[in-house]
């Protein structure tokens, strides 16, 4: 299922004065039905998150929460898959961290709790990123996923600090317990 994927073409990358989030990275792709564009955010201590969604929906403030039914969805995340690697060579002791936002829809709305999109990304990651080399950080209350690059020497206080960074960051995050 997620065997194949699309070409995709990086556009460009935007730097930000911010203390937390330093840039953007902006790729797009191309599937027989839409064009999509693919953000990867950098933050601080080196984590990229990567977001996308159908061009179409680029003004609607869901448009990460959007489904398109073009039932495509193992090459879309397969891509997407492809870009985290390929900015893994660049950067080779990056971490990445993202949300499976909940599908919201006027037929479907999902709580943020362990969503469709959260499950189907975990099942993919732990086939790319092994436990070997990295460490796995899944927070199902949020839906929350963080990929530890194990090249990271203390892992534990690593990891605290990304989630600390979010937590200040995202106001409706909060430390697990």
């Amino acid at each position: 299922m997620f065997d194949s994927s699309f070409e995709y073409f990086f556009i460009q990358k935007k730097g930000y004065e911010n203390k937390d989030i330093l840039s953007e990275y902006i790729y797009q792709f191309k599937t027989n039905f839409t064009r999509y564009i693919v953000i990867v955010e950098e933050y601080r201590y080196n984590v990229f998150v990567p977001k996308f969604y159908p061009s179409r929906f680029k003004n609607n403030k869901n448009r990460f929460n959007i489904l398109t039914n073009d039932f495509i969805t193992g090459r879309i995340i397969r891509t997407v898959m492809n870009i985290m690697l390929d900015l893994l060579k660049q950067f080779p002791t990056s971490s990445f961290a993202w949300i499976g936002v909940p599908t919201n829809t006027t037929n479907k709305k999902e709580s943020t709790a362990y969503t469709q999109r959260f499950r189907i990304y975990k099942r993919v990651v732990i086939n790319f990123f092994n436990k070997e080399n990295w460490f796995h950080y899944e927070d199902y209350r949020t839906s929350g996923y963080i990929l530890v690059n194990k090249c990271n020497t203390d892992i534990e206080s690593y990891l605290n600090s990304i989630m600390i960074m979010f937590v200040n960051i995202y106001s409706d995050l909060e430390m697990p317990n």
